[in-house]
């Protein structure tokens, strides 16, 4: 199985070797499209996702806290 999406592009954000880099984002390109197949099965078939699908979850938004002033 691929390392979660999460792992991986936290790990691509942090590498400095152009080498090990590429072999990230190249294993980052898998698990997407893995993760892309999986929902669209799943919505296909109408199942629902469940806690322990939490990897298969869209990409979290960004949540800002307080207010914004005029």
């Amino acid at each position: 199985m691929t390392k979660d999406w999460r792992e991986l592009s936290e790990a691509a954000s942090r590498e400095q070797d152009p080498k090990k880099l590429l072999e990230l984002v190249e294993q980052l390109d898998k698990a997407l499209e893995e993760r892309e197949n999986t929902l669209k099965e799943r919505k296909e078939k109408k199942e629902p996702l469940t806690n322990h699908d939490s990897n298969l979850y869209p990409f979290p938004t960004v949540r800002t806290f307080g207010t914004l002033s005029a």
